[in-house]
């Protein structure tokens, strides 16, 4: 997990595609100018991307929560956490999936990395849950 701490100075265009799951789109970003860094090709679900959006808005500083290229997180400079809330079942599925195909062909070795990273974004956004978060 990476946290960015910054003013949020800059969104830069976005790529939308939509997703298997129903009115879910996932936009990436060509760059994020947050403080001192730039951060670039960032994957952002829908309903976060409306907080990320919100903290152009607001003066103070604003945390990003990524793992590896995917915002998982976003802290707003009033205090407000909002974080992108998963299905358990599903990502546990998937993982599972995942593994149990790896005696065939490696198939499952060309899906282990994907879903290894949205189990860890699971894990991180019930973290932020608990911290106080609010899923989305």
């Amino acid at each position: 997990m990476k946290e960015v701490k910054g003013s949020l100075k800059m969104l830069g265009s976005a790529d939308i595609q939509t997703t298997i799951e129903p009115g879910v789109s996932v936009y990436t970003y060509s760059v994020i100018e947050i403080g001192d860094a730039i951060l670039g090709g960032i994957q952002v679900r829908g309903g976060l991307n409306n907080f990320l959006r919100r903290g152009l808005q607001q003066d103070g500083t604003v945390t990003l929560y990524l793992i590896r290229a995917r915002l998982v997180g976003v802290q707003l400079p009033d205090g407000k956490l909002y974080y992108q809330k998963a299905n358990r079942v599903l990502v546990s599925f998937f993982l599972i999936f995942s593994i149990a195909l790896i005696p065939f062909l490696g198939l499952g070795l060309l899906m282990l990395p994907s879903s290894v990273s949205e189990f860890r974004s699971y894990r991180l956004g019930r973290r932020l849950g608990k911290q106080g978060g609010i899923g989305v």
